[in-house]
């Protein structure tokens, strides 16, 4: 016809594209019936066009993979549209990172789980709860390599449906993302498909917190507490349940007024143990203000102080102390963990700046606004717990 591009001769009623035209930009032969002209070795491409609808395909022969023949394909509507396809999917061919075809997403998920991801035995336990109760139902026989956004955004609107809180949502997603980091890293996948994929937002927070006054009147109670110490520790100092309960002699300096976070107990197998902070700065320095460091003294002689502070304890029977205490003063009842909250929330009243109040609290990271702060030392850590001492204390 003399014509170039993608137009087509008419054969028998099949539009096929003029071979001369894409044999040098693509390097391979188009067939007229949707069958490549001649056969390719292992790992080479195809380009033809389906009889069926008209689509062009690109098919890259894989060999024989687990006593079958393997092919990945990609298609488009047309020639201009498949070119950056197949540079993608050769690309993944060259790189290795196609995987085998024959590993699901819930066998990655347990190879990771078990052999290589580093967390703590309560965190392990944690995930594979998520892992075998929320992602493997939908997604584990998924082939690992094909797994895309789009499925796991449908997961994250079948969690929601099913009306799993937001916050589980996002660790659901969290896991997910740490596995397929570490597939992409070891090329079992070209690409991780959850780095297009937003989790849901994470809302208000479900911890709760108590009011300036609703915290008084917590201390109020505490002033003839025999636990007083250990409360607060929790409301004063923003200490994890973990962190207080693994808390040893050995970590505080009464002398220096400086309380060092170390461990964390957790309990497995019926048995107490002690383990690493949940994070990197989680491993933090703390000022002992008072009335804490004169609480914490008063609860053995200098001779006797060996071993934990509040530990071995359980934690529900830590938990269900917080809670008649909140009872006694006659405040909400809120988790634990709000006293964390409410210790963040008492210091952003007396103008702490956000990027302390983290590092006091033992997070591991601020928005990117609150990163350009100036970096806080233990004076301007102990300034700011001063002035929280002060406004609980009225």
């Amino acid at each position: 016809t003399g014509k170039t591009g993608q137009e087509s001769l008419v054969s028998g009623g099949v539009r096929v594209a003029s071979a001369s035209r894409f044999r040098r930009p693509f390097g391979y032969r188009i067939g007229y019936t949707g069958r490549v002209s001649r056969r390719r070795a292992k790992g080479s491409g195809s380009v033809y066009q389906r009889e069926s609808d008209g689509r062009w395909v690109y098919s890259v022969d894989l060999g024989v993979v687990g006593g079958k023949r393997r092919r990945l394909t990609a298609t488009a509507a047309t020639l201009r549209d498949l070119r950056p396809k197949i540079a993608d999917l050769d690309a993944r061919v060259a790189a290795g990172a196609v995987g085998d075809g024959t590993t699901t997403l819930g066998a990655w998920l347990d190879y990771w789980l078990d052999e290589i991801s580093q967390v703590r035995p309560t965190t392990r336990r944690t995930y594979r709860g998520y892992i075998d109760r929320r992602i493997k139902p939908a997604l584990g026989t998924k082939p690992l390599a094909a797994l895309t956004p789009e499925q796991i955004r449908s997961l994250y609107r079948a969690l929601a449906d099913d009306g799993l809180a937001p916050g589980s949502v996002r660790q659901v997603h969290a896991i997910l993302a740490r596995a397929l980091k570490v597939a992409h890293a070891e090329g079992k996948i070209a690409r991780v498909p959850t780095a297009t994929v937003s989790p849901p937002s994470a809302g208000r927070s479900t911890h709760g917190k108590l009011t300036l006054p609703q915290a008084r009147a917590v201390l109020h109670v505490l002033l003839d507490h025999p636990d007083r110490a250990r409360w607060l520790a929790a409301l004063m100092l923003g200490l994890r349940q973990g962190e207080a309960l693994g808390l040893s002699w050995e970590d505080v300096d009464l002398d220096r007024g400086l309380l060092h976070v170390r461990r964390t107990q957790y309990r497995e197998g019926g048995r107490f143990l002690l383990g690493e902070p949940k994070s990197a700065s989680s491993r933090r320095t703390i000022p002992l203000i008072e009335p804490v460091r004169s609480q914490i003294a008063a609860l053995a002689p200098p001779e006797e102080r060996t071993g934990l502070i509040w530990g071995p304890r359980h934690v529900r029977t830590d938990y269900a102390a917080w809670q008649r205490i909140l009872a006694d003063a006659g405040v909400p009842a809120v988790p634990l963990h709000a006293a964390r909250a409410t210790t963040a929330s008492i210091l952003t009243e007396a103008g702490v700046a956000p990027k302390i109040i983290a590092e006091i609290l033992g997070h591991a990271q601020v928005s990117t606004t609150q990163t350009h702060y100036v970096h806080g030392d233990d004076l301007v850590h102990r300034a700011a717990l001063d002035e929280l001492g002060r406004l609980l204390e009225g």
